[in-house]
Protein backbone atom coordinates (compact mmCIF):
# COMPACT_ATOMS: atom_id res chain seq x y z
CA UNK A 1 0.00 0.00 0.00
CA UNK A 2 1.33 3.61 -0.37
CA UNK A 3 -0.58 6.97 0.21
CA UNK A 4 -0.99 9.58 -1.92
CA UNK A 5 0.22 12.75 -0.06
CA UNK A 6 -1.06 16.79 -0.67
CA UNK A 7 2.08 18.63 -2.57
CA UNK A 8 -0.04 21.70 -1.67
CA UNK A 9 0.29 23.89 0.89
CA UNK A 10 -3.17 24.56 0.90
CA UNK A 11 -5.95 23.79 -1.65
CA UNK A 12 -9.80 22.69 -1.93
CA UNK A 13 -10.30 18.80 -2.74
CA UNK A 14 -12.89 19.35 -5.82
CA UNK A 15 -12.73 15.53 -7.22
CA UNK A 16 -9.89 12.54 -7.19
CA UNK A 17 -10.13 11.09 -10.37
CA UNK A 18 -8.59 7.68 -9.71
CA UNK A 19 -9.61 5.65 -13.75
CA UNK A 20 -6.06 6.00 -14.87
CA UNK A 21 -4.44 4.27 -11.03
CA UNK A 22 -7.23 1.66 -11.57
CA UNK A 23 -6.28 0.43 -14.92
CA UNK A 24 -2.40 -0.26 -13.91
CA UNK A 25 -2.19 -3.93 -13.20
CA UNK A 26 -2.02 -4.98 -9.60
CA UNK A 27 -3.88 -2.47 -8.53
CA UNK A 28 -6.20 -3.49 -6.16
CA UNK A 29 -8.20 -0.58 -4.90
CA UNK A 30 -7.92 3.05 -4.30
CA UNK A 31 -9.28 4.39 -1.17
CA UNK A 32 -10.42 8.56 -0.65
CA UNK A 33 -12.16 9.69 2.58
CA UNK A 34 -15.99 9.19 0.54
CA UNK A 35 -15.24 5.46 0.71
CA UNK A 36 -16.03 5.45 4.78
CA UNK A 37 -19.00 7.54 4.39
CA UNK A 38 -20.05 9.58 7.24
CA UNK A 39 -17.26 7.99 9.29
CA UNK A 40 -14.91 9.48 6.83
CA UNK A 41 -16.21 13.03 8.07
CA UNK A 42 -15.20 13.07 11.27
CA UNK A 43 -11.73 13.15 12.75
CA UNK A 44 -10.00 10.50 14.67
CA UNK A 45 -9.77 10.62 18.31
CA UNK A 46 -6.81 11.78 20.48
CA UNK A 47 -5.41 8.47 21.68
CA UNK A 48 -3.45 10.38 24.50
CA UNK A 49 -4.97 13.50 25.71
CA UNK A 50 -2.09 16.00 26.72
CA UNK A 51 -3.31 18.90 29.62
CA UNK A 52 -1.07 20.97 28.27
CA UNK A 53 -2.35 21.13 24.58
CA UNK A 54 -5.45 23.49 24.85
CA UNK A 55 -6.42 23.11 21.25
CA UNK A 56 -5.58 20.39 19.77
CA UNK A 57 -5.04 19.35 16.54
CA UNK A 58 -7.81 17.02 14.38
CA UNK A 59 -6.81 14.73 12.02
CA UNK A 60 -8.38 12.93 9.38
CA UNK A 61 -7.43 9.43 7.78
CA UNK A 62 -7.65 10.78 5.19
CA UNK A 63 -8.32 14.77 3.35
CA UNK A 64 -11.56 15.27 3.50
CA UNK A 65 -12.73 19.08 1.15
CA UNK A 66 -9.24 20.55 1.79
CA UNK A 67 -5.62 19.91 2.56
CA UNK A 68 -3.92 22.61 5.09
CA UNK A 69 -0.18 21.63 4.77
CA UNK A 70 2.22 19.20 2.63
CA UNK A 71 1.79 16.02 3.18
CA UNK A 72 -1.62 15.40 4.55
CA UNK A 73 -2.87 12.03 3.12
CA UNK A 74 -5.64 11.96 0.35
CA UNK A 75 -5.77 8.51 -0.79
CA UNK A 76 -4.57 5.39 -0.35
CA UNK A 77 -3.28 2.68 -2.94
CA UNK A 78 -4.17 -0.74 -2.33
CA UNK A 79 -1.36 -3.14 -4.57
CA UNK A 80 0.19 -6.60 -5.54
CA UNK A 81 3.28 -4.87 -4.09
CA UNK A 82 4.86 -1.34 -2.84
CA UNK A 83 6.28 -0.26 -6.15
CA UNK A 84 3.10 -0.77 -8.29
CA UNK A 85 1.11 1.40 -5.51
CA UNK A 86 3.74 4.05 -5.55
Amino acid sequence: AAFVRSTEVHALIRGIDARAARAVPGVVAIITAADFGDAGKKPLPHMVPVNLVKQPLNYYALAVDEVCHVGVPVALVVADSRSVAE
